[in-house]
C-alpha cells in the first residue's frame, strides 16, 4: 500500500504555468505547497521588543523578497503602459518592456494593490498546475 508522501510530486518537478494579470502583462509561476508559505513566514520572523516584552514578528520586507523568489520565475509585457495601470509612475517610453528581476518584482508587490493577492491566489491553487489529464480525475 502506498503512502500519501510516497506519491507527492517533488516540488522541483511541478511544472510552471503563465497567468495574465492586466493587459498582455504574463507572469510565470511556480506551484507552493502550504509548509513552504510557513516556511517563508517563520524564515521572515524577526524578534523585537514591544511594551519591555520580546516578541516575534514578521518582516514584511524579508517576507517579500522570499516569496517573490520561491515563487515568480520570470514575466514578459510588461510595457510603461501597462505598469502605469498597476502603479503611478512616469510614463517616457510607453511600450518599452519592464525586465524581470527580483528587484523590479521586489519593487512591483510592495507597491501595487492587487498583484500580490493574485499571485498568493494562484500559486495556491493546484488546478492551474495540474494536466488537463489530472483536472478530470
Amino acid at each position: 500500500m502506498s503512502s500519501i508522501s510516497e506519491l507527492m510530486i517533488k516540488n522541483e518537478e511541478v511544472k510552471t504555468v503563465w497567468v495574465t494579470f492586466v493587459d498582455d502583462f504574463k507572469i510565470e509561476l511556480r506551484y507552493l505547497p502550504r509548509f513552504e508559505l510557513q516556511k517563508l513566514a517563520k524564515k521572515s520572523t524577526v524578534a523585537g521588543w514591544e511594551r519591555h516584552q520580546k516578541i516575534d514578528k514578521l518582516d514584511d520586507d524579508i517576507y517579500l523578497r522570499s516569496f517573490i523568489e520561491r515563487t515568480i520565475v520570470s514575466w514578459k509585457g510588461l510595457t510603461q503602459t501597462t505598469l502605469a495601470k498597476i502603479i503611478p509612475i512616469k510614463v517616457t517610453n510607453p511600450e518599452t518592456e519592464l525586465d524581470f528581476s527580483i528587484d523590479n518584482a521586489f519593487q512591483l508587490l510592495k507597491n501595487a494593490y492587487d498583484l500580490d493577492t493574485f499571485i498568493t491566489n494562484s500559486v495556491m491553487d493546484l488546478s492551474k498546475f495540474q494536466d488537463e489529464s489530472e483536472k478530470k480525475i
